[in-house]
C-alpha cells in the first residue's frame, strides 16, 4: 500500500481517543500539538479548536492532516484507528492524590500503564499469561474508621487464605501478585509528585510501582497497597479514605495479626524493630502504627517513637537494607517469546505502542 492508502485506511477507521491518548503521551495540549503539526508540514494551518474536534469526534482530520499528526506525533499512522484502541480505556487509575499529582502527570502516567496493558494482552495471545485471579471483596472506604479498617482486615486476611499463603511474613510480594495475573512494573517518574498507581483491568491489571531502589520496603508496601485498591475499591481513586483503607488493607495483608501480635513490642525498642524489619520486610515506620493498630503500643508512647524517628532522620531512610524486589513475569514473557521467533516490533506494532515509547515500557516491565 502506498503512503496515501495508509492514510485513506486510517481515515476511515479513525479513532478520536487515540489522538487524545498520543496527545497526552506526549504531554502536549491541543495547542502545541496544532503548533506541532504545523512545523510537521501541515500547509494549510491548524488550530487547537481543530484538535478538539477531532478528539471529541465531531469532525475526522483530512488524510493530510492525519499525515502531519503522525509526523508530529511520532506514532505509525494504525495508532489512531479503532483496531489500536483498548477497550478498557475508561478503567480509572487509582491515584494516591488526585489533588497533589499534576493532571497531565496522571494522565501520561495512565496511558503509560494502557500501553503496559496492551502489551499484556498481546503477549498473553502469543505465549500465554497467568490468568487474573484477583478476589473481588468489595469494601465502602467511607463508612466510619472503626468499620473501615476491620473490613481491609477481612479482606486481606481473605486474599491470603484464596491463595494459600503461609503464615508469617510474604516472601516476595510482587512474584506473589503476578503469579496471580497482576501485571507489575516500575516506572521512574519525572514527576515526583506521581506515585506508585494501579489500573484494575478486568484481565490483566496494572499495577506501576516508583523506581526508588533505595526504598526496598516501602515498595512492598506499595505493592500490597495497589493489590488492596484492586481487591477492595471500583471508583473511589484519589480519595483519602480509599487510600487509608488500602493502607490498612496492605498493613494487614504484610502483617497479619495472627502472625504478628505477639512478636511486637509495647515499647521503642529499635533493635527489636530492626529485627522485625528485616523478617517482615515492612518498615519501622509501618512496624510501630500495626503495633499501636493492634493494642500493643499505646498511642502516647506510638506518637513519642514517631518524634524519635524523625529526629534520626528515619522517615528518609530507615536502616536496615534490603533487596529491591523486581517485575519478571512480562520480561519472561516477552523473553519466550523472542525464542518463539516473535519479533520485539511485532509485538510493539500490535500493541500499538509508538516506537519512541517502546523502550520506555520495556523499561517498565524490567526495571530492577
Amino acid at each position: 500500500m502506498t503512503t496515501e492508502d495508509v492514510l485513506d485506511v486510517v481515515r476511515d477507521s479513525f479513532c478520536p481517543d487515540q489522538l487524545r491518548v498520543a496527545r497526552e503521551l506526549r504531554c502536549w495540549t491541543q495547542t502545541q500539538l496544532a503548533r506541532e503539526a504545523v512545523s510537521a508540514g501541515h500547509k494549510r494551518g491548524l488550530t487547537a479548536a481543530a484538535i478538539s474536534q477531532f478528539e471529541l469526534g465531531v469532525s475526522i482530520p483530512q488524510r493530510d492532516t492525519i499525515g502531519a499528526l503522525v509526523r508530529a506525533l511520532r506514532i505509525d499512522p494504525e495508532f489512531l484507528t479503532v483496531s489500536a484502541s483498548d477497550d478498557e480505556a475508561h478503567v480509572p487509575a487509582f491515584f494516591r492524590s488526585l489533588r497533589a499529582t499534576p493532571a497531565r502527570s496522571r494522565r501520561r502516567a495512565r496511558n503509560l500503564a494502557q500501553l503496559v496493558h496492551r502489551l499484556a494482552i498481546v503477549l498473553d495471545q502469543h505465549v500465554g499469561l497467568p490468568a487474573r485471579d484477583v478476589p473481588r471483596i468489595p469494601c465502602d472506604p467511607f463508612v466510619d474508621p472503626d468499620e473501615r479498617r476491620p473490613a481491609a482486615e477481612r479482606a486481606a486476611a481473605a486474599v491470603r487464605r484464596e491463595w494459600a499463603l503461609p503464615h508469617g511474613p510474604v516472601e516476595t510480594v510482587l512474584v506473589t501478585l503476578e503469579a496471580h495475573g497482576v501485571a507489575c512494573t516500575r516506572l521512574l517518574f519525572d514527576d515526583d509528585r506521581v506515585d506508585a498507581f494501579s489500573v484494575n483491568f478486568s484481565d490483566h491489571p496494572v499495577a506501576v510501582l516508583a523506581a526508588d531502589k533505595e526504598k526496598w520496603d516501602r515498595s512492598r508496601f506499595d505493592a500490597a497497597h495497589e493489590l488492596g485498591h484492586l481487591v477492595m475499591h471500583d471508583e473511589a481513586a484519589g480519595v483519602p479514605e480509599a487510600e487509608r483503607q488500602a493502607n490498612e488493607f496492605a498493613a494487614a495483608f504484610l502483617m497479619p495479626e495472627r502472625d504478628i501480635k505477639g512478636e511486637l513490642p509495647a515499647r521503642a525498642d529499635w533493635s527489636a524493630f530492626m529485627a522485625l524489619k528485616a523478617e517482615w520486610g515492612t518498615s519501622i515506620a509501618s512496624l510501630l502504627r500495626r503495633s499501636m493498630t493492634l493494642g500493643v503500643m499505646g498511642e502516647s508512647t506510638y506518637v513519642t517513637a514517631n518524634k524519635v524517628l524523625s529526629a534520626r532522620g528515619w522517615r528518609r531512610h530507615e536502616p536496615v537494607d534490603g533487596e529491591q524486589e523486581a517485575p519478571a513475569l512480562l520480561r519472561r514473557t516477552m523473553q519466550r517469546a523472542t525464542k518463539r521467533g516473535i519479533a520485539p516490533d511485532v509485538l510493539r506494532r500490535e500493541a500499538a505502542i509508538p516506537e519512541d515509547l517502546f523502550d520506555d515500557v520495556c523499561q517498565l516491565i524490567s526495571a530492577t
